[in-house]
């Protein structure tokens, strides 16, 4: 009988090959398991439904980019499945905080030109988040042609409807505070009038916060993930507050109990991303031999490419997880 049994959540196809890297490396450490790959089918609730009930049972998750898990990336809806190992995948402040499991009530809304989270999401699928987390709302739900005109145009007009829609929700689950993020690349007056918007719902406390702030929160905010993996969009956000590593690899940051690590996905970062999300799930496991002997394997894997040695060597000064 295996001793854990290990979601695997795909998401899309090229989630799929990630993800088979990481059991590659899994099984040739011969860890006793049994691998559980979920269905990436969400349009259909029920299926949905049956595929969360099949996860209860798991010891922990992998989870790829851009799985249907996608829009809480690391933190994991089901409570008896606090711990999910996600490879690189995309994460932003608002959905960090809806997502964590916190007294701490906070809506934060952003918008950036290159970055922007409130990306489309489907009826089916924001049934499918609120059969999760009743009280958690995901507001991101304008067209895609929409969007497209705010990031080009960013028209009075649709800018002032996305920040009214974002403060009627927070109030709809009982949110009080709200924040907007004091971005560099925002012009203050696209603040300012954000502010002014809030400004007609007074049961609604808004203020404006730094990056920094922002930052701070969201630590505050993560409790139940013991680790959280994402991009260098990200990575690079939360460097106002953390360190980052300047390999060009990684960020890295210790938030007490929790870790986290941010990947690239580009290029040969993904590899890393696989091997240090494997590194980690066996840490958490407890497996020190196989979290040893992947760490040995990870050397010989690193010694055939310059770069790669370079990270390490960077890593083991820098990272707060230890390699070793």
């Amino acid at each position: 009988m295996s001793k854990y049994r290990i979601a695997l959540l795909p998401g899309k196809e090229d989630g799929v090959s990630v993800l088979q890297t990481a059991l590659e490396i899994l099984e040739s450490l011969e860890l006793n398991a049994e691998y559980i790959w979920i269905d990436k089918d969400f349009k259909n609730i029920e299926n949905f439904k049956k595929n969360l009930e099949k996860m209860k049972s798991t010891s922990c998750a992998l989870s790829a980019p851009h799985s249907f898990f996608d829009p809480l990336n690391s933190f994991h809806p089901i409570e008896k499945i606090k711990e999910i190992f996600a490879l690189p995948t995309h994460c932003y402040f608002f959905k960090a905080f809806l997502a964590a499991k916190s007294s701490f009530a906070g809506i934060v809304y952003q918008n950036l030109p290159k970055t922007f989270s409130l990306s489309p999401i489907s009826d089916n699928l924001r049934n499918i988040l609120e059969y999760q987390y009743p009280q958690m709302s995901y507001f991101a739900n304008h067209k895609k042609e929409d969007i497209v005109a705010n990031l080009t145009l960013n028209t009075k007009s649709h800018f002032s409807d996305m920040v009214e829609r974002a403060c009627r929700i927070a109030l709809q689950y009982g949110f009080h505070q709200a924040f907007i993020i004091q971005e560099e690349e925002w012009k203050s007056s696209v603040v300012q009038d954000a502010l002014k918007i809030a400004a007609n719902f007074p049961s609604l406390n808004t203020k404006i916060i730094t990056k920094q702030q922002a930052c701070q929160k969201v630590m505050q905010a993560m409790e139940s993930p013991d680790i959280f993996l994402g991009n260098p969009c990200f990575a690079q956000t939360m460097s106002y507050c953390y360190d980052s590593l300047k390999t060009g690899f990684s960020a890295s940051m210790d938030i007490g109990k929790n870790y986290a690590l941010f990947m690239p996905m580009e290029g040969n970062g993904i590899n890393i991303g696989v091997f240090l999300a494997v590194f980690m799930l066996l840490q958490h496991l407890g497996e020190n031999a196989k979290k040893k002997q992947l760490h040995d394997s990870l050397e010989k894997f690193l010694h055939e490419d310059p770069a790669y040695l370079s990270f390490l060597e960077t890593s083991k000064k820098s990272l707060h997880v230890p390699l070793i």
